[in-house]
C-alpha cells in the first residue's frame, strides 16, 4: 500500500515541479510555464537553472521515498521467494505422483467418471505450474530462471513430460467408462515408467534451483549434431535481433 501511494504521488510531483515540458501524462498548463534554460546566444540562464534546481527538490524527495519503499518490498520478497519456489517444486513432484495414481485407478476401473475428471484437472495443474517455473511469475514471487544448470535440467523435465503426454492424452480423450479403462490399461505400464523418469528429473531440477547450482558443463557431452543445432539456433537468434533492430 505504501509503495502504491508513493507511485501515485511521484508523477504529480514531477508534473508540478519537473523541468521538462514534454513529460507524458503532465497537464498542458504545466508545459506552458516552462522557459528555456539557454539564452538566444547559447549561454546558460543561471536564474532559470537555479529555479529548476530548487523545483526539482520535491521530485527528488518523492522519488527517494518511493525507492526506499521499493527496496523494503524487494528485501521482503527475497526472504519469501525461496519458500514459494520450494512449495511449487514440491507440488510438481506430488502432482506427478497423482498422475500415476490416477492412471492406475482408471486402469482398474475405480470410479472411472470421477477419476477421469480429476485426472484431466491434474494434467492442467501440472502444465500450468510447469509454465510458471519455466517463464517465472515475478509478481507472485517466482523469479525468471537465469542459471544455466537449472534451465538445462528443466528442459529435460519438459522433454520427459512431452514423452508421456501423448499417453495421458490417449486416456483423457477416450469416451465412455469402458473405453477409458481400456485406454488406461493400454498405456499404464509405459506411462508409469516414464513418470518415474519424470519424477527423478523433477527432483534433480528442484535441487539445482534451490541450491542455485551453476557448475554443470553441458558442452562436454554434446555431439556434433548437438553443436550443429546450437549454432543453427544461434544464427536464427542473431537474424531475429538484426530484424528487430532494423524495424525499430
Amino acid at each position: 500500500m505504501q509503495v502504491r501511494t508513493s507511485c501515485s504521488a511521484t508523477p504529480p510531483t514531477w508534473c508540478k515541479h519537473g523541468p521538462t515540458s514534454r513529460l507524458h501524462g503532465c497537464p498542458t498548463r504545466h508545459a506552458e510555464k516552462q522557459v528555456p534554460i539557454r539564452r538566444a546566444d547559447g549561454s546558460t540562464d543561471m536564474e532559470v537553472l537555479q529555479a529548476v534546481s530548487q523545483s526539482a527538490l520535491p521530485v527528488h524527495d518523492a522519488s527517494a521515498l518511493l525507492l526506499s519503499r521499493l527496496m523494503i518490498q524487494a528485501n521482503a520478497a527475497l526472504k519469501y521467494m525461496p519458500s514459494v519456489i520450494e512449495d511449487l517444486l514440491f507440488r510438481q513432484r506430488t502432482i506427478i505422483q497423482r498422475l500415476a495414481k490416477g492412471l492406475l485407478l482408471l486402469s482398474q476401473g475405480v470410479d472411472v467418471l470421477t477419476n477421469i475428471d480429476e485426472f484431466g484437472d491434474t494434467i492442467i495443474l501440472f502444465e500450468t505450474s510447469l509454465r510458471g517455473i519455466l517463464r517465472g511469475v515475478p509478481f507472485a514471487g517466482l523469479p525468471v530462471m537465469t542459471q544455466l544448470c537449472p534451465m538445462i535440467q528443466m528442459a529435460q523435465v519438459t522433454r520427459f513430460y512431452q514423452d508421456v503426454r501423448p499417453l495421458l492424452s490417449a486416456t483423457l480423450s477416450a469416451s465412455g467408462v469402458r473405453a477409458i479403462q481400456e485406454a488406461a490399461i493400454f498405456v499404464v505400464d509405459e506411462s508409469v515408467t516414464l513418470m518415474e523418469i519424470l519424477f527423478t528429473a523433477m527432483m534433480d531440477a528442484a535441487r539445482l534451483i534451490m541450491e542455485n547450482e551453476n557448475s554443470c558443463t553441458p558442452w562436454v557431452g554434446m555431439t556434433g549434431v548437438d553443436w550443429f543445432r546450437f549454432m543453427e539456433a544461434l544464427s536464427r537468434q542473431r537474424l531475429l535481433i538484426q530484424r528487430i533492430t532494423q524495424e525499430g
